[in-house]
């Protein structure tokens, strides 16, 4: 198996595996056995070193209490939006930076990256000054301090007259 170079989709499909190993602190060892592998060598298929069979992921994440037909769907859904949506924000064009970052929306993200935005950022919270006092000390530190560098680098950019 030396000569096994992962596709994007095993890439993708792994690096969401390994997230949610993680995410629910299971042991590898554990879903090694469901695989009929050892340890070391599922540790290779997570990391994209071995092919995993589809056998093996169904029943990996099944254990995992996934659908794989919705991560098999989430995944070719990203790698089909990813060259056009590969960052959720963009703020160079043409080699200049843009003043105002490029339009973005969740419908760009897919179901993974819509409940990660959810989990870092209410939707509610628009940056308004009615607004700071719905969002987290780390949303507003991380605000000022974002307006804080833009002052420093000489952009004139509006963030709606928001004063600290």
């Amino acid at each position: 198996m030396n000569n096994y170079t992962a596709t994007a989709f095993s890439r993708e499909a792994m690096s969401r595996l390994r997230g949610l190993i993680a995410r629910f602190d299971i042991n590898q060892a554990d879903l090694a056995v469901l695989c009929d592998v050892s340890q070391s060598q599922f540790s290779k298929m997570v990391r994209g070193l071995r092919p995993m069979s589809v056998d093996q992921l169904a029943v990996t994440l099944e254990a995992l209490g996934q659908d794989i037909g919705k991560f098999v769907t989430e995944i070719e859904s990203f790698l089909a939006n990813r060259a056009e949506y590969s960052s959720p924000i963009q703020y160079v064009i043409d080699d200049e930076r843009e003043v105002d970052a490029a339009p973005f929306s969740d419908s760009m993200l897919d179901g993974w990256g819509r409940a990660a935005r959810a989990r870092l950022v209410p939707s509610d919270v628009s940056g308004r000054d009615d607004d700071v006092e719905e969002m987290s000390e780390y949303q507003a530190d991380y605000g000022r301090a974002a307006r804080k560098r833009s002052k420093d680098r000489g952009y004139d950019i509006d963030y709606h007259d928001h004063e600290d």
